[in-house]
């Protein structure tokens, strides 16, 4: 059964297959809202035709994580976020605090800083804050939520700061009073 075996994995044999498939099996007739951050029952195996909602089995779409600044597959979303349910279920098993599996999934995928895009890829721009010159492109420290930033060239994008960002993300910028951009002399260039 899907899922299984990752989550086998991720709690360290913790649990047998066969207790975490059972804990697993009903998601597979659960839809997730994007939206509303909740679930609905579906049926076994039912993708809902609503284009905010996907089967817990049968994720489709995108996500961005607004900490790292990536987009991904749902599928990735909806595993990570299943192991590590499995993995607080499993330790609060035992407490008077006993929370429902579904409760702490949907908890884990309602993050804020997971924003669904939907089916479509998602462009990002690079800013160019000063036309004339190749190193005054806005760069941000990945795993800051948009707090740290530099100039530079867009090659100086690294494993350490990035340099394309969303649309989303740019009108966020655009707020801040600490960033002394003058945004209308700023060039947007497709990433």
């Amino acid at each position: 059964m899907k899922y299984v075996n990752e989550a086998y994995d991720f709690v360290n044999h913790a649990w047998s297959k066969g207790k975490i498939q059972k804990l697993i099996a009903p998601l597979e007739g659960l839809a997730y809202c994007t939206t509303v951050k909740g679930f609905k029952e579906v049926g076994l195996g039912v993708q809902p035709e609503e284009s905010n909602y996907f089967n817990f089995f049968y994720p489709k779409g995108r996500f961005h994580d607004s900490l790292y600044g990536d987009d991904f597959p749902a599928k990735d979303l909806v595993s990570d976020c299943i192991c590590e349910a499995v993995k607080q279920y499993i330790e609060g098993a035992n407490s008077e605090f006993n929370v429902p599996f579904v409760r702490i999934l949907i908890d884990l995928m309602s993050n804020p800083r997971f924003t669904y895009l939907g089916d479509g890829e998602t462009e990002k721009k690079y800013v160019h804050v000063i036309p004339d010159d190749d190193n005054a492109y806005l760069l941000a420290l990945k795993g800051e939520f948009l707090a740290k930033f530099h100039f530079g060239s867009k090659s100086d994008a690294d494993d350490e700061y990035r340099a394309e960002f969303t649309s989303e993300e740019i009108d966020e910028m655009r707020k801040m009073s600490d960033l002394a951009i003058d945004w209308s002399k700023v060039n947007y260039e497709s990433a």
